[in-house]
C-alpha cells in the first residue's frame, strides 16, 4: 500500500514508471515530473488501463475509492472506461441543451417555430444561408 510521503518523494527518471498500491491500482511517473493514478484491469479478456486523474489533485484515498467503484462496475459487467467515457459526453452534451435554450430565449426570431418579437412567423430570405 502506497503513502502519501512515498509518492511526494518519487522523482522523475529517465523513464517512465510506476508505484504500485495493489489491485492494479498505481501511480504512473512520467519523466517529465508528472503523477497519474491509473488502474490496469480486463475487461473482456483484454486488459485496459482508466486513468484516475493526477496526483496530488487525486489524493490516495479518493483513488482507492476509484479504484474500488470501477470494481463494482466491472463485477456488473459494465467497462468502467466506457462509463466514464459516457457520464462525460452526457455532461458534454447537457451543455450543448442548455446553450441552445438560452439562445432561442434571447433570439426567438431567428427560428421559425418560437416566431418574431411580434409574434409572427419568421419570414426565410431567399438566397442567403
Amino acid at each position: 500500500m502506497l503513502t502519501d510521503v512515498q509518492i511526494r518523494k518519487a522523482k522523475a527518471a529517465d523513464k517512465p514508471y510506476k508505484l504500485t498500491d495493489g489491485g492494479g491500482l498505481h501511480v504512473y511517473v512520467t519523466s517529465a515530473g508528472g503523477k497519474l493514478w491509473r488502474l490496469r484491469y480486463e475487461f473482456e479478456r483484454k486488459e485496459k488501463l482508466l486513468s484516475i486523474g493526477p496526483y496530488p489533485s487525486v489524493g490516495v484515498a479518493e483513488a482507492r475509492e476509484a479504484a474500488t467503484s470501477a470494481k463494482c462496475l466491472l463485477r456488473e459487467g459494465k467497462d468502467p472506461a466506457g462509463e466514464k467515457r459516457l457520464r462525460r459526453l452526457s455532461t458534454q452534451a447537457i451543455g450543448v441543451i442548455k446553450a441552445l435554450r438560452k439562445l432561442t430565449e434571447r433570439t426567438p426570431y431567428l427560428f421559425p417555430t418560437r416566431g418574431t418579437p411580434s409574434g409572427q412567423p419568421a419570414k426565410m430570405r431567399s438566397g442567403i444561408c
